[in-house]
């Protein structure tokens, strides 16, 4: 598992929080429960409002943040 943190050089009130996850079949069901772990630790008042899923094997999400926690 990949996890990345950055903020925006113009507007230190949004982060940009992405991860991402090699999902194999054995962790898949767990994928949300991992995914709640991370929206907990990084959890920021205002944050960036994007999804987006490529391949089979790997997915990679931004998702916002204050809205799950």
């Amino acid at each position: 598992m990949k996890v990345k943190y950055s903020k925006l050089p113009q507007n230190p009130q949004f982060a940009y929080i992405s991860f991402e996850l090699e999902i194999r079949s054995s962790l898949y069901d767990n994928y949300d429960i991992v995914i709640s772990i991370l929206l907990y630790i990084f959890a920021s008042d205002n944050v960036s409002d994007k999804c987006h899923t490529s391949g089979v094997q790997k997915a990679y999400t931004c998702m916002r943040f204050d809205e799950l926690v």
